[in-house]
């Protein structure tokens, strides 16, 4: 979209032209292109984008699939700590994650910025160019005010208190999808916010802790329409508009006016082998690919073949893949989980959806191959599309899984876990990690983040984008382990509790705010301090030009990487090892599903002398927390076969803790437990019995635990496991 022609800052017929306001310009006035390139020759604009049209972009993904331009670029301001630095003089990385005696150096992540005034404000960013401000995010949101400051104008265009601003409230009121909280507590704001020249950003004092501001850099012959402090009725239509096409990210993207064809295959991939089940010819794009696995499988089977079912894509007759990854992990999502993403997820009726676009000019082939020991039936449908510009302009999807390649060679960045690394021009649109915790079960651990991912943009020094942790750059924040899921980023389900060891999964993708390149690509994210104890295993999500360098070749591990390989089946499979040998089900290998009047600040307990099942108990809420009356949690837990007998548990007591009562699956038990126990701060209790005689067949179930006394204060409660029977160890 063309808007009205304005004034032309560059045209030397009316260089004094009354009617050209002072302020930066977004359009031209008497445009001129006498070669037919499409560059206006008075001020070179190539394109002109409203603040509508920028709207619609954040979801476009035609638009991410052409290759940058000079200086089409993104990156974020972020309040890394400015202790970590790069010394041209000694070309050295200086406290790049170090930690020595215990301490971290450079993990004061909350509080960098590039200015801190006297009256305790401080200045977050200073961008210059044209652009967009796409993410604003913040681990707390306070009472101070964010001022965003556009093209350097005296007022600004947003001026409220962040905890305003992080709200869908005021004017993002009945944008939810685009401003919110994720379950994970991590503050984000997707309405865009475009700039000609300049962006600032101002935060008061008592604006909150650790903030994120992703943004994209426009080429040099794009200029865009700049946010005012108000919206208009054509951009709140826009806005509303986005936001409820995020309400159905799985449907398939609509490319109007252009041919399409739809492809739909049912196969079954026999145990070990390898099969083509997608070919076309000619040139178009691959505008949504859909799977299905039609196979009745259990729990443990799905989790094994989302991640021994490799998908491979190849276009334009390469020889070697530009896709290929686990299903699971390909689709971000290892556990197989309903899952709602924009350009990837899971349906509530089992179809595995990606919606990014994928051009070729000479044909494109799809294969799938089965590495378990069993047959698998799949349904896949494709939907193609024909190009809107010529294939030249586009880049080619790539998503490659990895493990431990490419990583850094330099002494002084040891602590950097390279995700992508590439050569040529293309586009970084984000990853999937799927880490395991930690690699020792029996060594206690809480959290495995606080990495800060860092992108390094054609070889500069120090990374346009360094990052604050790494929940921060996934949405969420403070060790959070819940679950959720939004538009661009997700936690998604694997088979681990909460703050135990085991695996974990988190997606980001930068769509509006992907990170254009000419020249080179590397994206790292930190594994030091807790974390410097997991495995990493990230899948990159890029476009790259054709004959751009992408060495991550399909490769096939063995030994201690092979586990990792197949880390939600190797973990799944420990969970049912534990509960056959012992009859116990551990509150580490169950989900919380949800939790209401308790705050979730979980702890794990690792004291052999409480003689814990499985050494390790959790804790929920806190000394210092507030309980409301009618607190609830809800576990889900697995039962491997079916059980018929007594329902038994070791729960915690102590000084604290007050009186629960019980539901199975939704019904409520007959016992009544008081938890109180005043001559101790915390300890194991007895076994107690939830209800003497249960049915539960093989699969999933849940168990409710409502606080129903606070008298005695009641604000912890302690969970260490389940027992099918009346003793560990015996099923009746």
């Amino acid at each position: 979209m063309l808007l009205p022609f304005v004034s032309c800052s560059n045209n030397p017929e009316q260089p004094d032209a009354p009617n050209a306001p002072e302020e930066p310009k977004y359009a031209c006035l008497n445009r001129a292109d006498a070669d037919g390139d499409g560059v206006c020759d008075n001020c070179g604009i190539v394109r002109e984008l409203s603040y509508a049209d920028v709207v619609n972009e954040l979801d476009s993904f035609e638009s991410v699939a052409l290759l940058p331009k000079i200086n089409d670029t993104g990156a974020a301001a972020t309040s890394y700590d400015r202790a970590s630095y790069y010394n041209e003089e000694t070309d050295t990385y200086v406290l790049w994650g170090e930690e020595m005696g215990g301490t971290w150096l450079s993990n004061s992540d909350g509080t960098g910025c590039i200015e801190t005034r006297p009256d305790g404000s401080i200045v977050a960013a200073d961008i210059k160019g044209s652009g967009v401000l796409v993410r604003s995010f913040f681990a707390t949101a306070g009472k101070g005010d964010i001022e965003i400051y556009v093209d350097g104008k005296p007022t600004p265009v947003v001026d409220m208190p962040v905890e305003d601003f992080t709200q869908a409230e005021g004017k993002y009121r009945d944008l939810d999808n685009l401003v919110y909280v994720t379950d994970a507590l991590g503050y984000n704001n997707y309405v865009p916010i475009t700039f000609t020249s300049s962006l600032k950003i101002v935060l008061k004092k008592s604006w909150g802790r650790y903030f994120h501001f992703s943004y994209r850099l426009f080429d040099d012959h794009t200029v865009v329409e700049p946010t005012s402090a108000a919206f208009n009725g054509d951009e709140i239509a826009a806005l509303k508009a986005l936001n409820e096409r995020l309400e159905s990210p799985a449907s398939a993207p609509v490319y109007a006016d252009r041919e399409s064809s739809v492809h739909k295959n049912e196969i079954t991939v026999p145990a070990g082998q390898r099969l083509s089940v997608f070919e076309t010819a000619g040139t178009a794009a691959i505008s949504q690919f859909k799977f299905k696995i039609n196979s009745e499988l259990s729990e443990l089977q799905l989790i094994s073949i989302l991640q021994k079912l490799e998908i491979s894509m190849y276009w334009d007759g390469e020889e070697s893949p530009s896709v290929w990854a686990p299903v699971g992990e390909f689709f971000a999502n290892p556990g197989g989980k309903e899952c709602y993403m924009l350009p990837m997820g899971k349906t509530a009726d089992g179809w595995y959806y990606c919606n990014f676009y994928m051009p070729y000019r000479d044909g494109a082939r799809v294969y799938l191959e089965n590495l378990d020991s069993i047959d698998v039936n799949v349904a896949l449908e494709v939907i193609t599309v024909e190009l809107a510009r010529d294939i030249s302009e586009y880049g080619r999807f790539h998503a490659k899984w990895s493990l431990n390649r490419f990583q850094p060679e330099r002494a002084d960045r040891p602590v950097d876990y390279v995700v992508l690394k590439t050569e040529g021009r293309g586009r970084f649109l984000g990853f999937n990690l799927h880490l395991l915790n930690n690699v020792d079960p029996d060594t206690p651990v809480s959290w495995w983040g606080e990495g800060d991912e860092r992108f390094f943009v054609d070889g500069e020094k120090f990374p346009s984008t360094h990052g604050t942790g790494s929940e921060d750059y996934f949405g969420y924040a403070w060790c959070r382990g819940d679950f959720f899921y939004e538009a661009f980023h997700a936690q998604n389900w694997t088979p681990t509790m909460r703050g135990t060891p085991g695996d974990y999964n988190n997606v980001r993708f930068q769509l509006l705010d992907s990170i254009g390149f000419q020249n080179s690509f590397e994206a790292s994210i930190e594994k030091t301090g807790n974390n410097g104890i997991c495995q990493y295993m990230p899948t990159a999500y890029w476009y790259l030009e054709e004959n751009g360098v992408d060495g991550y070749t399909p490769v096939k591990y063995e030994g201690k990487d092979a586990e990792y390989r197949y880390l939600s089946l190797t973990n799944l499979l420990a969970k049912q090892e534990r509960q056959a040998k012992t009859n116990a089900i551990e509150c580490e290998d169950m989900q919380v599903l949800e939790h209401w009047g308790i705050p979730l600040k979980m702890q794990t307990l690792y004291v052999t002398s409480y003689f814990l099942s499985n050494k390790r108990a959790f804790v929920f809420g806190s000394d210092d927390s507030v309980v409301e009356d009618g607190a609830y949690m809800i576990f889900a837990f697995e039962v491997q076969e079916d059980y018929e007998g007594p329902l038994c548990a070791y729960f915690g007591e102590g000084r604290n803790f007050g009186t629960a009562r019980f539901y199975l699956d939704g019904e409520l038990l007959d016992k009544e437990i008081d938890f109180y126990n005043s001559t101790t701060a915390r300890k194991r209790s007895k076994m107690h019995t939830l209800e003497k005689n249960v049915v539960l067949k093989a699969g999933t179930h849940t168990l409710k635990v409502e606080m129903v006394d606070n008298d005695n204060g009641g604000n912890l409660f302690m969970f260490d496991c389940l027992v099918l029977g009346t003793r560990i160890g015996a099923k009746k």
